[in-house]
């Protein structure tokens, strides 16, 4: 037997009781006591560095695989209790000795690795026996599974070999002369082959294993349940239409994460961003929902750790991500889920467009600093018709945009469709103050092509006193309105109520429709 002792003995013991009577103890790997060490802390110090994995024997030998850090800091380490964030990589080592002189002296260690000290250990390593005398070493460094045969005195015996992938805490077998092992993520197995005769043909064969709840069956007592048609599973029938799936941005404030719902009809991400998905109304537990990751114009990693997806840097000004979620027992219950992550750009200069340049804008986005530049060409509507762009300074942060096509031989205007025709960012020069309108024509439009960049006064206008319906002056016309609204007639909307308070008195009555009416005859 073997015994992986914290404190006394600090090492791994290997101890064999006979009934013949071929007893003995000894140590096949020792972290033991530093010479300079405080004994009241070997009392308490139970981390040892060491992680046993696997554990046989051969004809002649007993052997053990087992990863270590360098002996030699493991009492530092201790007492600092930073073994977690050391940096310190543990190496694959193999320990042997022979069954028939179970002596100290005769225990033998032999390195297998030699990894830097950058944080990427040898995983705890699996020692199988693949024939007489022969064994398979194997163990995870990073996103690969090294293995190497030794013989039966636990020496290594021919090449090292890797292969892309994981091993897990399935401990790999033999059978017709390969080993096999798997892993398993959510629903997703993959199933690993070494060819044992010849080391280097691997194969990874995928399936996805999940039930398929097709049927309902009802019992004798009006109980109802579906039916996997695949291996015949029952499960009480509970209908899972109405399921919802929300989403919350996750923030940090002071000490504390936040979570704020998230909607994706009208919000949008930025980078760094994190969300989770929460399953509501529903009674199959979040972890049997499968999550597939479907589509996006960037990435979305996911951490199996924390259940959190996070935006990673993006080029395009606007990213959409897709997500599908389907549960468990409920296969034909699929939902997907998109939102979009966008940049939040502020301006950074501008090349204006005339008749033979064309015109540029460079934005910067004021989270990640992620820069893009803009072609701006001179906008232009269908049959050379003269196109015009008048901005209506109702707010700073997003003014109407109108754009006209004015046909030069009839005279007529056409007002193009903002959505359908051309769309319209605002961006602002922080040093100088000067806003931009940035039109693009739409890829589809027939009649607008090109685009342009419009200055424009961003700032608020100072609305004439009593102009509540902001046409930009103070006429009978505000005065009826209000009269309405002091009404309570339906469909009477007061653009700007602050402007008809002229009792400033922070609310609007008859007699501020009085004093608008003395205003208007004087």
């Amino acid at each position: 037997m073997l015994n992986h002792g914290d404190g006394y003995p600090r090492a791994v013991a290997l101890n064999r009781l006979s009934s013949s009577g071929r007893n003995g103890s000894v140590y096949m790997a020792e972290y033991g006591d530093p010479k300079d060490a405080d004994l009241d802390d070997m009392r308490i110090l139970n981390d040892t560095g060491v992680a046993v994995g696997g554990f046989v024997q051969s004809s002649t030998h007993y052997i053990m695989a087992y990863n270590e850090i360098n002996p030699d800091l493991w009492y530092d380490l201790a007492v600092s209790q930073t073994f977690r964030e050391s940096e310190t990589a543990r190496n694959i080592m193999i320990a042997a000795v022979p069954k028939d002189d179970l002596t100290q002296e005769n225990v033998v260690r032999t390195a297998v690795t030699d990894y830097p000290d950058d944080g990427v250990s040898g995983g705890n390593p699996f020692l199988v026996p693949v024939g007489n005398d022969r064994f398979l070493l194997l163990w995870q460094h990073g996103e690969k599974v090294h293995y190497v045969f030794t013989d039966g005195t636990g020496a290594l015996s021919g090449e090292q070999y890797e292969l892309e992938g994981c091993l897990s805490d399935c401990e790999p077998v033999v059978s017709g002369g390969k080993l096999y092992w798997y892993t398993w993520e959510q629903s997703d197995i993959r199933f690993y082959s070494i060819d044992l005769e010849h080391p280097e043909q691997t194969d990874i064969v995928k399936r996805k294993a999940a039930h398929e709840m097709a049927q309902t069956e009802q019992d004798a007592a009006g109980n109802v349940y579906d039916v996997c048609t695949k291996c015949g599973l029952r499960v009480p029938h509970d209908d899972p239409d109405g399921y919802q799936v929300l989403l919350f941005r996750i923030s940090r404030s002071d000490d504390r994460w936040v979570r704020t719902l998230f909607r994706p009809e009208t919000e949008y991400l930025e980078v760094g961003d994190e969300i989770a998905l929460r399953i509501d109304q529903f009674n199959i537990d979040e972890e049997r929902f499968f999550r597939m990751y479907l589509r996006g114009e960037a990435e979305l990693p996911f951490d199996y750790d924390t259940w959190l997806y996070t935006v990673s840097e993006f080029d395009a000004p606007a990213v959409v991500f897709e997500i599908q979620l389907e549960p468990d027992m409920h296969r034909n219950r699929i939902q997907n889920v998109r939102f979009m992550a966008k940049h939040n750009y502020e301006y950074v200069s501008m090349q204006q467009a005339d008749g033979e340049t064309a015109g540029s804008i460079t934005l910067q986005c004021a989270d990640c600093g992620h820069t893009a530049t803009f072609a701006a060409d001179a906008l232009s509507g269908t049959k050379d018709a003269a196109v015009c762009a008048a901005l209506e300074n109702d707010s700073s942060a997003a003014p109407a945009v109108t754009v006209t096509l004015t046909d030069p031989e009839t005279g007529e205007e056409t007002e193009a469709e903002q959505g359908n025709d051309f769309t319209a960012a605002y961006v602002k020069d922080p040093d100088t103050g000067q806003s931009y309108a940035v039109i693009v024509a739409a890829k589809d439009s027939g009649k607008l092509r090109g685009s342009a960049v419009i200055p424009f006064d961003g700032t608020q206008p100072e609305r004439p006193a009593g102009d509540v319906n902001a046409d930009g002056k103070f006429d009978s016309a505000d005065a009826v309105l209000l009269q309405q609204w002091l009404l309570n007639i339906p469909d009477t909307e007061l653009k700007d109520w602050k402007a008809a308070d002229l009792s400033a008195d922070n609310r609007l009555d008859a007699h501020d429709l009085s004093m608008m009416k003395m205003v208007l005859m004087q």
